[in-house]
């Protein structure tokens, strides 16, 4: 009954916080400052709502939920769909503190439940058409069901990747542990699970475009956009690209894709040293503390002063805790994560998904700490109990 109790309480304070955030990003009209992805676009297109675009530009899943909100929502849908994602996102809280709750204390588990659901990242991301909030709710959910069922886990990560390409990336990261771990029967499962939504969206792209494409074309256009450490040519670069498309005559998305992947590559034969520099320097920026432009300069150091303290204790908490934490699966995805993310175009928001199990090494490491101080207070206390009793 305690902990049903905390569970709703943890849901309220989630919701209240994002509900919150969602009046003050409405009254001050932040989509203005902060717009959102193509996801609402392609959603009223496949709905015969707007301009016709490619279904493969992006991953399907989040456009699929969009249309049918915006279906059945209509007119309210500005506002129906963003209370319902800080309702989604508040819900993720609890995710994580099942999970939690299997590899530390209670205690613990509960602050780290807290903490997410006071995350001003999180908070942030919350109302806005961005597929973030989905793919941490379900990214949750496969953490959760890994732990029960590898089959179920594997459906699960194939829609987490039909929600955000990334993912798929990650796979081959997680099949390594669990082939270390030698658990074969796990691995064959989930294997299994993830192939079969995979397979069908697979199957459905190359009846459509006659090419093999598990996810999305988006990788070249991506790659592409993203390889360079110029700030500035990282804001310009996508609009040249939107020109030299238009010049070329572009019209097939893959065929977009396809050019932009040929280009990547030669630019990396032609500068070999550069581009392992670029790599380098790119999985060291994916873990820094402070965001970018379009950002104020007092919001990156406020942020960066809570990232800084939020990487530097879940630095410490993974190092107290080991492999106490069965958490190979989760480091398997900050591996995959960095990686993908040194090659591909990327910015803070895409250490996101990251942000619950980051809290849940750091406050499981800040528990730790303060239960040996709290260890520490009591032997002390014991040793003078004991001079004491041995003068008398």
């Amino acid at each position: 009954m305690k902990e049903r109790r905390f569970l709703w309480l943890l849901f309220g304070l989630a919701a209240a916080a994002r509900l919150g955030f969602l009046a003050v990003w409405i009254h001050w009209d932040w989509v203005r400052r902060f717009p959102y992805d193509p996801y609402p676009s392609i959603a009223l297109s496949w709905l015969g709502w707007g301009p016709t675009i490619p279904s493969i530009t992006h991953p399907p899943l989040y456009p699929a939920l969009l249309a049918a909100l915006f279906w059945l929502c209509r007119g309210a849908r500005d506002l129906v769909v963003p209370m319902m994602q800080c309702l989604l996102s508040a819900a993720s809280p609890i995710l994580l503190y099942r999970w939690a709750a299997t590899r530390v204390p209670k205690d613990a588990a509960k602050f780290a439940a807290v903490w997410m659901a006071l995350d001003p990242a999180l908070i942030f991301f919350a109302p806005q058409y961005q597929s973030e909030t989905l793919f941490v709710f379900l990214l949750l959910c496969f953490f959760v069901e890994l732990d029960r069922g590898e089959f179920e886990a594997g459906l699960l990560g194939a829609v987490a990747s039909l929600c955000r390409g990334v993912f798929l990336a990650y796979a081959p990261f997680l099949g390594f542990w669990l082939a270390c771990e030698r658990r074969w029967k796990s691995l064959a499962l989930l294997a299994l699970g993830w192939a079969i939504p995979i397979g069908l969206w697979t199957a459905r792209n190359a009846a459509y475009y006659g090419r093999l494409i598990p996810v999305s074309a988006q990788s070249g256009w991506n790659m592409y956009e993203g390889f360079t450490l110029d700030r500035q040519e990282i804001r310009d670069r996508p609009f040249r690209m939107g020109q030299e498309v238009r010049e070329l005559g572009f019209q097939d998305p893959v065929e977009i894709d396809r050019h932009f992947q040929r280009k990547v590559r030669r630019w990396i034969q032609d500068n070999p040293s550069e581009a392992a520099r670029t790599v380098i320097v790119k999985a060291i920026r994916f873990w820094r503390p402070w965001p970018y432009d379009p950002y104020s300069s007092m919001v990156r150091w406020w942020m960066g002063l809570y990232f800084g303290i939020l990487l530097a204790a879940a630095a410490a908490g993974a190092a107290a805790l080991g492999r106490q934490a069965r958490a190979g699966p989760v480091f398997a995805l900050m591996v995959s994560s960095t990686i993908v993310h040194a090659f591909f175009f990327t910015s803070l928001r895409y250490r996101l998904p990251l942000e619950p199990f980051l809290i849940f090494f750091a406050s499981a490491g800040l528990y730790h700490i303060f239960r040996l101080s709290q260890s520490s207070k009591t032997a002390l206390v014991s040793r003078s109990n004991s001079r004491n009793a041995t003068r008398k």
